[in-house]
């Protein structure tokens, strides 16, 4: 768990075990924000259309670009003629923007 600036408490990961061996394990990158929630969201919905066409079998390519002006991330998520691409970019001493897009082709 993990304490915020309101003195809360926020499960930031878990482990399950079983006759003392672990079974399960799970980490929370980013999930404590409405922003963080609605691109969580429309990422499902984007992905779910492509298993619905079926569309499943997929490859990931991570792309990171980083200047002393610019911090540039993004992970491409391939599936036939179909890419969900979701990017974060940051310029210096400005809040990090993101964006998910889809292409076609």
């Amino acid at each position: 768990m993990e304490k915020n600036d309101r003195n809360e408490y926020h499960v930031t990961g878990a482990l399950t075990f079983k006759d003392s061996r672990l079974m399960w394990a799970s980490l929370t990158w980013d999930g404590d924000d409405a922003g963080a929630a609605k691109l969580a969201r429309s990422l499902y919905f984007l992905l779910n259309s492509f298993e619905k066409q079926g569309n499943t079998s997929c490859t990931i390519e991570t792309t990171e670009r980083e200047s002393p002006e610019l911090d540039n991330k993004s992970v491409e998520i391939h599936c036939g003629k179909r890419t969900a691409a979701l990017y974060t970019v940051a310029y210096k001493e400005q809040r990090p923007v993101a964006s998910l897009d889809e292409t076609i082709k």
